[in-house]
């Protein structure tokens, strides 16, 4: 059950002059003018919440528990835009103006939290334990807009849209039990005794996350998408087992003649295994072309350890004699493995179509196995006659073990213990050159991503300066985070050809004519600094100029001077 709510308004005027004008050839010309402004909203939101039973199985293997949904959501768009038109006199109408803004945002959530007890047989008992389960699905979306009339009376339009989905769910449980059963008999001539003992415990959890970011930013010559996503998950569980077992008897048949025997034997198992993966690509596409790059990672263990031992003696004695045997064994065994593995691909589509593909993987497993078991027989005997007893006796034992692994790389590291790798998220940029996508893997080290990964304001990497080989007027950078949101830091733009005189190292407009040069100037945003930074690079060539405003580094709000070195600078 929930509530909803929803809400719109929209107010349109418009405004229409007409003019009559008699001519010398007595014939009426009409001239006018026509202006509309438009403006309106929408809104839309919900609330609901539920909860359901969450048993099932059967009466061995059962499960109760009791599970929780709650979602939400909320929707707004704002608009206003207006147009003018002018009435000529051949009867034509033609643009004066016409703009707009329009801006809006999305919301859903949707989360399922579920627990509850469960239950298994455990040889004649049972075992119990408790368990968890929850998902959560969150999507959000954000469009800012502007719109231009021209005077080919045709909207244009331009700004961004930001569409995110996110799903996290996990999964545990935990449980134990232990069964103990006994038994004697007993009367003046046989008697006997079983206990029987078991336990076991088990855990397990797994967890997973999938992330999507899709950003796309309309310009007047066509707009560019960039689609992020990242996947990774998580899984581990354990599982122990013993055992034992005692079987005492004995008889007693008169004339001094007994007979007892004990026979034991017990067993113990333990397993566990645990793995992670992680998957990441990043789409970029214009009208044109089109380049996906993607990577996964992988890793993950287990491990068996198992072990049996039997022992049985016994005895008997009479008149005149008396004898033993006993009998021993065991075995064990414990085996490892482990993997991990990465691999990184993209697939590139140029504005004829044409696919170029690339890919590289590492894999590399290893384990080992080890194999042992022992036996140990014993006999003896004695008889009494006159002369003195005799005694007679005999025993043998045997070992053996055996041992094997396995390594697909013996150079790669992480050898002897699984490892997750430590996965830097890949940092993009992308520039819009015409009809052509120019896309560069940015040198930066390992960066440490903040709790708050998708706020620019907290994000804290240290990257490199370098950007592409040239870019074109005002158009934009985004710097993507694989796993995290689109930013845009800035703009990197070449203001034109630049006319100019050298002056130590700075170029300034002269009076008369010089040799042309290039100007590239760089601004930084305020995620930086609280105002705009400019750094500024000449050149005789666009390649130039850039290549050297991206040498200097802006450490503050100011002028093109205000830069230093070396080739880094930090997001604050």
């Amino acid at each position: 059950t929930g509530v909803w709510q929803e809400r719109s308004n929209e107010h349109s005027q418009t405004a229409t002059t007409k003019q009559w004008t008699l001519t010398t050839a007595d014939l009426w010309i009409t001239t006018g003018t026509w202006d509309n402004t438009t403006t309106g909203s929408w809104y839309s939101s919900y609330l609901g919440a539920g909860s359901y039973d969450a048993s099932g199985g059967d009466d061995q293997y059962g499960w109760t528990g009791t599970g929780t949904i709650i979602e939400s959501g909320a929707e707004n768009w704002m608009y206003d835009y207006g147009s003018s038109y002018t009435l000529a006199a051949d009867g034509t109408w033609a643009v004066v103006s016409g703009s707009g803004l329009g801006q809006g945002s999305k919301t859903t959530d949707w989360s399922d939290d579920a627990s509850g007890d469960y239950g298994q047989p455990l040889d004649g008992g049972s075992l119990t334990g408790t368990w968890q389960a929850s998902v959560e699905n969150r999507g959000a979306t954000s469009v800012e807009v502007a719109w231009t009339l021209g005077s080919d009376d045709l909207w244009t339009t331009t700004g961004s849209k930001t569409t995110t989905s996110n799903n996290d769910g996990q999964q545990s449980y935990t449980g134990s039990g232990s069964y103990l059963i006994s038994s004697a008999y007993d009367d003046a001539a046989y008697g006997s005794s079983t206990t029987f003992n078991s336990s076991a415990s088990e855990s397990g959890s797994k967890d997973w996350s999938f992330a999507n970011a899709i950003t796309t930013i309309y310009a007047a010559g066509g707009s560019v998408t960039i689609t992020v996503s990242s996947d990774s998950g998580a899984s581990s569980a354990s599982h122990t087992y013993s055992a034992n077992n005692t079987t005492d008897a004995w008889s007693d048949s008169g004339n001094s003649s007994r007979w007892d025997s004990r026979d034991s034997w017990s067993q113990s198992l333990s397993e566990a295994k645990q793995s992670y993966w992680q998957e990441s690509y990043i789409t970029v596409t214009d009208s044109a072309v089109a380049l996906t790059m993607g990577s996964t990672d992988a890793s993950g263990g287990s491990s068996f350890v198992t072990g049996n031992h039997w022992l049985s003696n016994s005895t008997s004695t009479g008149a005149g004699y008396s004898s033993q045997s006993i009998s021993n064994w065991s075995d064990a065994t414990n085996a490892q493995d482990n993997y991990v593995y990465a691999a990184s691909w993209s697939d590139d589509y140029d504005a004829a179509s044409v696919l170029t593909s690339t890919f590289s993987d590492n894999n590399h497993a290893w384990g080992s196995s080890s194999n042992s078991g022992a036996s140990y027989w014993f006999t003896s005997s004695t008889l009494d006659d006159p002369q003195g007893g005799v005694t007679t006796s005999a025993s043998d034992s045997s070992a053996s073990s055996n041992s094997s692994s396995y390594n697909t790389n013996p150079d790669a590291a992480g050898i002897g213990s699984p490892s997750v790798p430590a996965l830097a998220p890949a940092i993009v940029p992308y520039f819009l050159l015409g009809a052509v996508l120019a896309v560069a893997q940015l040198p930066t080290p390992t960066p440490q991503l903040p709790t708050n990964a998708t706020d620019p304001s907290a994000l804290c990497l240290l990257l490199s300066p370098a950007v592409g080989p040239a870019v074109i007027a005002g158009g934009p950078v985004v710097w993507v985070v694989a796993g995290g949101a689109a930013l845009t830091l800035g703009s990197y733009y070449i203001a034109g050809p630049w006319i100019g005189e050298q002056i130590g190292n700075w170029y300034y407009p002269p009076e008369g004519g010089r040799p042309q040069y290039w100007r590239a100037r760089i601004q930084y945003a305020g995620v930086l600094e609280s105002c705009p930074v400019y750094v500024y690079g000449f050149g005789p060539t666009a390649a130039a100029a850039i290549s050297n405003a991206r040498d200097r580094v802006p450490k503050g709000c100011g002028d093109a001077g205000n830069y230093h070195h070396p080739r880094t600078w930090r997001l604050r």
